[in-house]
C-alpha cells in the first residue's frame, strides 16, 4: 500500500496547491497580468518552477470563481526538466459572503488532464517528498487547522488523469469525492488503468468507499469498500474478473471463494478482510 500512500500526499498536495494558486489571485482585477508574480511566489516557496500557459479566468459574484490551464509544475533540482505534474484545467469556487467573513467556502474542486510524474534522483530521494511544504516552513502545532480549513470543501474531482513511476503506469485516472467536513462520511469513488510495462498485461480498477475522519485517534478510516475489475495477463486469453468487498460489519461466509488474481502491483505482507471473488 506504499504506493497508495504516496499516491494519497501527491492528490492531497495538489489539491492545496490548485486552490493556493487560485485563492491567491482571486482579488486581482486581471490576474493574468500577475502570472509572473505567481510563478515567483511558488517558485521561493517550493523550488519548483510554475508554468500558467493558460489564462486565469475570474468571476466574482455569489462565487469567486477561478479557473486555470494548462499550466504546469517542474521538478525540484536534480531531477531533469521535465514536469513533476501538469493538468490541462483546474477550476474552483469559494463563496464570497461567507469569504468576507472569514469562511472558506470551498465548491467542488475540478481537475482535468492531470499528469503526475513520480521519479527518483541518483541519491534514492522521491520527488514527491515535501511536495506543498515550504522551504522556510515553521514547526506546526498540534491540532486540526489544516481540517478547519477545508472543512466547507464539497468535494474534488479529477479526471483524464495520468500517474507513472519507473515500472508502473497508471492512466484514465478519475477520482471524484463527496464533500468533507467534521465527521461526516465522504463518499469516493476513483478508476484506472495500471501496467508493469509487460505487453498485454493490464488491470482496470474500479472502486467505491466511504472515508470517515476519526478525530479522536487521528486516523482516517474506510468502510464499504468495493473494488472490482479486470485482470489481463500475456498469454492469458480473456480478461479476468475480480471483485473485492469489505463492508461496515463483515459477517464471515461458508461459501467457498477463490482468491484474487494477483495484481501488477502487490503488498507483500499484508492481508484485506474481506470477501474476494474471480470469475472468468
Amino acid at each position: 500500500m506504499r504506493q497508495v500512500k504516496i499516491l494519497a500526499g501527491v492528490v492531497g498536495g495538489i489539491v492545496v496547491l490548485v486552490v493556493a494558486v487560485l485563492l491567491g489571485v482571486w482579488l486581482l482585477v486581471n490576474p493574468n497580468d500577475y502570472k509572473g508574480r505567481i510563478a515567483a511566489a511558488v517558485k521561493e516557496a517550493t523550488g519548483r518552477e510554475l508554468i500558467l500557459k493558460g489564462d486565469i479566468k475570474l468571476s466574482v459574484f455569489p462565487w469567486v470563481a477561478l479557473e486555470l490551464g494548462p499550466a504546469s509544475l517542474g521538478n525540484p533540482p536534480g531531477f531533469g526538466e521535465e514536469p513533476f505534474l501538469a493538468f490541462n484545467h483546474a477550476a474552483v469556487r469559494v463563496r464570497l459572503l461567507r469569504l468576507l467573513h472569514q469562511r472558506l467556502d470551498i465548491d467542488r474542486v475540478e481537475i482535468d488532464g492531470l499528469d503526475v510524474r513520480l521519479r527518483k534522483n541518483a541519491k534514492g530521494k522521491g520527488n514527491w517528498e515535501d511536495f506543498g511544504q515550504s522551504h522556510e516552513a515553521e514547526p506546526k502545532a498540534e491540532g486540526n487547522d489544516a481540517g478547519a480549513a477545508f472543512e466547507g470543501l464539497a468535494g474534488i474531482r479529477i479526471t483524464n488523469g495520468r500517474v507513472s513511476y519507473p515500472g508502473l503506469d497508471i492512466q484514465k485516472f478519475n477520482l471524484e469525492t463527496g464533500a468533507f467536513g467534521g465527521s461526516a462520511v465522504t463518499p469516493i469513488s476513483l478508476s484506472f488503468d495500471a501496467n508493469r510495462g509487460s505487453p498485454n498485461e493490464t488491470v482496470t480498477v474500479n472502486a467505491k468507499f466511504d472515508l470517515r475522519a476519526d478525530a479522536d485517534h487521528k486516523q482516517l478510516r474506510l468502510a464499504a469498500v468495493n473494488v472490482s475489475g479486470l485482470l489481463a495477463e500475456p498469454d492469458d486469453g480473456r480478461p479476468v474478473h475480480w471483485e473485492c468487498r469489505r463492508q461496515r460489519s463483515t459477517p464471515t461466509s461458508r461459501r467457498r471463494r477463490r482468491r484474487c488474481p494477483r495484481l501488477p502491483s502487490t503488498s507483500r505482507g499484508r492481508r484485506s478482510r474481506g470477501n474476494c471473488r474471480r470469475r472468468k
